[in-house]
């Protein structure tokens, strides 16, 4: 992750970057609208740098495939999960 450096004052002061969305859904934490709204918007600002416009149906389209991602990792974890267990307590 990456650090960034902000001189305040004189002062520099550490600033950590909201994680990925990917980590958050890894992590099993439910991703709350404010983190993605943010993401969005992190997308949004990039791509307008760049001289693209992204349109809303563009952020809906990613919120969509994001949930989805997310909804695949967490069934695959707690698929994972089910046969460790199962493993461990000699249940098949």
């Amino acid at each position: 992750m990456e650090m960034l450096l902000i001189e305040e004052n004189g002062a520099t002061t550490r600033e950590t970057p909201t994680p990925a969305l990917g980590n958050m859904a890894r992590k099993k934490k439910k991703i709350r609208s404010n983190d993605l709204k943010a993401f969005l918007l992190q997308i949004d600002e990039e791509d307008n740098k760049n001289g693209l416009i992204v349109k809303k149906t563009d952020l809906k389209q990613g919120y969509r495939r994001l949930s989805r991602k997310k909804g695949k990792i967490e069934s695959l974890l707690r698929k994972k999960e089910s046969r460790y267990i199962n493993q461990t307590t000699g249940r098949r």
